[in-house]
C-alpha cells in the first residue's frame, strides 16, 4: 500500500535525513496511483483536495479518477494480471465480463483489446448490442472464438472494412458459406426442406441461418459480411424446373437484405475463369465465341439474306470444305459428369447427302455427332469407349427436309439417364443410357471428323454448348425467337474467382478470341441443391456448415476389398478427405480414445495411401484386398494388425483453401 502523506513538513526543525524520507514516501505514492484497498482521503495524504488524483484500488485491479469538485471517483478501467492486458472503464469490469448497458460505446481499439476468453463469455444478447464499428475491430483469433450462437447475436450486415477508410475488416471463419442453422442429428446442416410443389424451403426458425458473403479485399484487407435469416421461408427460393436439377443460392442484395435464388448452371471455382466450360457461337456476321473460346474458321462466310433469325447473319457452309473447329475444349469435363446440351440453328439445301452439323469428338473422331442422312432423317453417334460410337452408331431420328430451318438441340438429362434429340422443341429421339460421353479434343460445326467425315451444305447460326440441362425428360419446349444472350439470367456459370474471393457472372461477350468475357460481380454463395420430380421436389441437399465435413465414427472396420463412402455435401470436387481411426480398446501401443490419420491400406504385394473418389456431394475410398488397415504398432513401429472390433473409423472432408 503506498498512501503516504504527500506533502512535505515545514515546521523546523527538518532534518537532511527527514526530509529525502519524506520526498521518497511522497514519490512512491504518486508512482504507485495511490495504490490500496481503500481509497486514500485528503487528510491521510496531507492535502486538501483530492480533485485529479488517480487511485489504483488494489482489491479490484481498477484504476480511478477523482473529480473536480472532489465529490466521487470516476472508474478509468480495469486491470487483467494474468493476461496483461488493460480494459477501459466503458469496455469491460474486473474478470472480463462486459455490461450490455455499456457495450454499444466500445470503440475498435477496446474490442481489439479483449481476450478470447473474453470475447468466448459474451452473450447473444452483448453481441447484439455491438456497435458496426466495435464488431470491426475483431480479430480473426477473436472471431473464430465466437459460437454459432454468439454469431447468430451479431447485428446483420456487420462488416466490411471498407466501409469505413482503412479499416480493419473481421475475417469470417470460412468465407462465402452458410456458418450455422438447422442441423440434422448427426450435426450436418439440414436447412433446405422439399417445401410445396417445385418450390423448396428453407428451415431458420429452429436454428438462425448464418451467412457469410465475401466480396474480395479493400484498404483494410477482407470484405466479408454476415447475415442472418430468423425464420422459416416458403419463398426464399424460386419455383424450379421440373425433372432436373437445381442449385441453390443465397445474394445479399444489400443490408440484412437476402434473396434466394435458382440455377441450373453449375458454378465453377479457380483462380481463373475456365471459358471452356460454356460456347456461345453466334455465327452472326462473327466467328468469335462469346465466352473467348478460340475457334478456327475454314472457309465460312455470311449472309444476311433470309436469315433463319430476323435481322441476323448466318454462317454459309459449302458442304465440302468448310467448318467452324476449336480444340479449346479438350478439357472439358462436362461430358462426363452431370448433364449437358448442344444445340443450335440449321438448314440445309441438299436433302439427300449425308451431312453432319456440329460434333465433340476425340482424336479417333468418336464422341458426340449430330448429322442428317441421305434418307431424309436426323442421325445420332454417340460414344462412351473413346474408339467406337456404341451408345448410339448412326441411329435415325425424325424426317427432316431441305430449305427448311430447324432449331436441333442434344441433351444428355444426367436425372432420367436420357440422351434426347429434340428438333424444333419437340424430342424426335430419346437413348436411355447412363454411360457417359468419352472425353473429347474438339468441337467442330458443319463437319464430323475423321470417323464421320460429312460435311454441311447450307446454314448455321446460335451455336451452343451448355453445361446443364435446359429441357429435361423429353419435356416439349417453345424454341427461341432470337440468338442467345450471354447475360441472360441464370444462363451462363457463376464463377467463384479465388484468388480475389469474388461471385462473377459473365455480362458481356467477349469480342476477341483468348480473352475473357466482361464480368459482372455480386454478394452471392451457393447453399445447396433440389432435384425435381414433374410436380414436386424429390430430394434437396444443404452444404456442409463452414465447407467442414465428419462423419459419425462407425464402430467395427470395414474388411478387405470394401468400399467406403460418405455424403459430405459439400457442393464441390475441390476437396481434401482422409479416413480416421478411433481406438477403443487398447491395443499396439494405441490406448482408448487415441485417433489415427494417415493409414496405409495394402494389396499384398505393396501398401499404399488410401485413394479417394472425390464427387460433388460424396467422398469413397476402397480398402486394398490383402489388409485393409495397414498400421503401425505406437510404440515399437513394427507392422500392425489391427482387431476390427477395437477400433471405429470415419471420414472427414473439406473444401480446399480458397474455395
Amino acid at each position: 500500500m503506498s498512501q503516504n502523506p504527500i506533502a512535505i513538513p515545514t515546521t523546523p526543525p527538518l532534518t537532511g535525513l527527514s526530509l529525502a524520507t519524506d520526498v521518497n514516501n511522497a514519490l512512491a505514492s504518486v508512482a504507485s496511483m495511490f495504490s490500496g484497498n481503500t481509497a486514500p482521503t485528503a487528510a491521510g495524504l496531507g492535502i486538501s483536495s483530492l480533485a485529479g488524483i488517480k487511485w489504483h484500488d488494489t482489491s479490484s485491479n481498477s484504476i480511478w479518477l477523482r473529480n473536480q469538485a472532489d465529490s466521487a471517483w470516476i472508474l478509468q478501467g480495469t486491470i487483467d494480471e494474468t493476461n496483461g492486458v488493460f480494459y477501459p472503464a466503458n469496455a469491460i469490469t474486473v474478470g472480463g465480463t462486459l455490461t450490455t448497458t455499456n457495450i454499444a460505446s466500445l470503440s475498435t481499439s477496446q474490442i481489439t483489446a479483449l481476450t478470447t476468453t473474453a470475447i468466448s463469455a459474451l452473450t447473444a444478447t452483448q453481441l447484439a448490442a455491438l456497435s458496426t464499428t466495435a464488431i470491426k475491430g475483431l480479430t480473426s483469433t477473436q472471431f473464430s472464438a465466437l459460437t454459432s450462437t454468439q454469431l447468430a447475436g451479431l447485428q446483420p450486415a456487420v462488416i466490411p472494412a471498407s466501409a469505413v477508410a482503412g479499416g480493419t475488416s473481421v475475417n469470417d471463419p470460412v468465407r462465402q458459406t452458410v456458418l450455422s442453422g438447422v442441423a440434422n442429428s448427426n450435426g450436418q446442416a439440414n436447412f433446405i426442406t422439399t417445401g410445396t410443389g417445385l418450390r423448396p424451403g428453407l428451415s431458420a426458425t429452429a436454428a438462425t441461418l448464418l451467412l457469410a458473403f465475401a466480396a474480395g479485399f479493400g484498404p483494410g484487407g477482407a470484405i466479408d459480411y454476415i447475415e442472418q435469416i430468423v425464420a422459416d421461408s416458403a419463398t426464399f427460393f424460386p419455383t424450379l424446373t421440373a425433372n432436373v436439377l437445381s442449385y441453390l443460392t443465397a445474394t445479399r442484395v444489400s443490408a440484412g437484405n437476402v434473396v434466394g435464388g435458382a440455377t441450373l448452371a453449375p458454378k465453377q471455382e479457380g483462380p481463373t475463369y475456365n471459358q471452356a466450360m460454356q460456347s456461345s457461337l453466334t455465327l452472326n456476321n462473327i466467328s468469335t465465341d462469346d465466352f473467348g473460346n478460340t475457334w478456327t474458321n475454314s472457309g465460312v462466310t455470311f449472309t444476311n439474306a433470309s436469315p433463319m433469325l430476323a435481322g441476323t447473319y448466318m454462317g454459309v457452309f459449302n458442304g465440302s470444305s468448310s467448318k467452324l473447329s476449336s480444340s479449346a475444349f479438350s478439357s472439358i469435363s462436362s461430358f462426363g459428369n452431370g448433364s449437358w446440351s448442344m444445340r443450335g440453328w440449321f438448314k440445309t439445301n441438299a436433302a439427300s447427302t449425308n451431312q453432319v452439323l456440329f460434333a465433340a469428338i476425340n482424336s479417333s473422331g468418336y464422341g458426340v455427332i449430330v448429322g442428317l442422312s441421305n434418307g431424309g432423317n436426323f442421325q445420332l453417334w454417340l460414344g462412351s469407349t473413346g474408339s467406337s460410337s456404341d451408345i448410339a452408331n448412326g441411329t435415325s431420328g425424325p424426317a427432316y427436309a431441305a430449305n427448311t430451318a430447324y432449331f436441333v438441340e442434344l441433351t444428355y438429362d444426367a436425372v432420367a439417364g436420357k440422351y434426347i434429340l429434340y428438333v424444333n422443341g419437340v424430342a424426335g429421339q430419346t437413348i436411355a443410357s447412363t454411360a457417359k460421353i468419352c472425353g473429347i479434343t474438339q468441337f467442330l460445326v458443319g463437319n464430323g471428323g475423321s470417323a464421320v467425315n460429312y460435311w454441311l451444305s447450307g446454314w448455321a447460326q446460335g451455336f451452343e454448348f451448355l453445361p446443364y440441362c435446359q429441357h429435361p425428360n423429353g419435356a416439349t419446349y417453345s424454341v427461341p425467337t432470337a440468338l442467345a444472350s450471354i447475360n441472360a439470367a441464370g444462363y451462363a456459370s457463376p464463377w467463384w474467382d479465388a484468388t480475389n474471393k469474388l461471385w462473377k457472372t459473365p455480362s458481356v461477350a467477349s469480342t476477341v478470341a483468348g480473352v475473357n468475357p466482361t464480368f459482372a460481380t455480386s454478394q452471392a454463395q451457393y447453399v445447396g441443391e433440389a432435384t425435381a420430380g414433374a410436380s414436386t421436389i424429390s430430394s434437396v441437399v444443404s452444404y456442409a456448415f463452414q465447407g467442414e465435413y465428419v462423419s459419425p465414427w462407425t464402430v467395427g472396420l470395414p474388411g478387405a476389398g470394401t468400399l467406403i463412402a460418405a455424403n459430405d455435401n459439400l457442393g464441390t470436387q475441390l476437396k481434401d478427405a482422409q479416413i480416421e481411426l478411433l481406438n477403443l480398446v487398447g491395443e499396439g501401443g494405441f490406448s482408448p480414445g487415441d485417433i489415427v490419420s494417415n493409414i496405409l491400406t495394402s494389396t499384398g504385394s505393396y501398401s499404399q495411401a488410401f485413394q479417394y473418389r472425390r464427387l460433388r456431394n460424396s467422398t469413397a475410398t476402397v480398402t486394398g484386398t490383402s489388409a485393409a488397415f495397414y498400421t503401425l504398432n505406437a510404440s515399437s513401429g513394427s507392422a500392425l494388425t489391427l482387431t476390427s472390433a477395437y477400433w471405429a473409423y470415419r471420414i472427414t472432408a473439406s473444401r480446399k483453401k480458397g474455395y
